[in-house]
């Protein structure tokens, strides 16, 4: 895992998908001798996760020729702060279809201004570049709860360090709920769980991305998001749903 700091963390604890990358690679160093890696994992948050070392455990619940089964969880101070089921494939998976977006009629990343999130609530947000191309901003008061941005890590070591899988996880949940984009103030909107798939060409991480993230349905105390993540050829490279709790 990169080195971690207080620059990672959002609201309380660190950034969500950056835990999921966490137990992602911990769970592909197990998966390995099997031939597999990650193509699924569902994470469920149950403490705030500190940006500190931490024990994690992984268990091959099945380990099979064409899938296997693992556990994974994260414990710090003798507490169990995150724990997820992941599902892995044989790797090097052929793709046979993956229904490619076309990309070209965006603007450039360079050609759109910067969203900066407040680092007073999400100090995470520095180490990411936001360059939105549709839907509408946090805090805007908009008319529905969407977003479409270029997105990427500031750091290419970082990215590296974290490859595409890590990058992936990372980016998934780097967008703000979409509920911010009807609302006019902030509110904590923490995510409790966190499944996402993940496309087998996942090897490297690439330089920027295309996101789009929206809520499809809130209550009073909780909602869903999905996200969306593709190369700039508009391949899909992951997707993601999680329910937050809206407080």
């Amino acid at each position: 895992m990169i080195p971690l700091d207080l620059t990672w963390t959002a609201f309380h604890g660190l950034q969500g998908g950056l835990v999921v990358a966490w137990l992602l690679e911990e769970a592909a160093a197990a998966a390995e001798p099997l031939g597999h890696v990650p193509m699924t994992i569902s994470a469920h948050f149950l403490r705030a996760v500190d940006p500190a070392p931490a024990d994690v455990a992984v268990e091959v619940v099945r380990g099979g020729r064409r899938t296997s089964s693992l556990t994974v969880g994260l414990r710090q101070d003798g507490a169990l702060r995150a724990h997820g089921i992941v599902a892995g494939a044989p790797a090097g998976a052929a793709t046979a279809w993956d229904d490619p977006v076309d990309l070209s009629g965006l603007p450039a990343p360079r050609d759109v201004p910067e969203f900066v999130p407040p680092r007073v609530f999400v100090p995470f947000g520095q180490h990411l570049e936001i360059r939105p191309v549709g839907g509408v901003l946090p805090g805007a008061g908009g008319p529905e709860p969407v977003y479409e941005a270029w997105i990427r890590l500031r750091d290419p070591g970082v990215a590296t360090e974290l490859g595409g899988r890590g990058c992936a996880a990372v980016l998934l949940d780097a967008m703000p709920p979409g509920l911010f984009g009807l609302w006019t103030e902030v509110r904590p909107v923490p995510t409790v769980e966190l499944s996402a798939h993940l496309a087998p060409a996942l090897d490297a991480p690439s330089d920027w991305w295309h996101v789009t993230h929206r809520t499809t349905w809130a209550g009073d105390g909780a909602c869903v998001d999905e996200t969306e993540l593709r190369r700039p050829d508009g391949r899909l490279a992951a997707q993601a749903r999680q329910l937050r709790l809206v407080l």
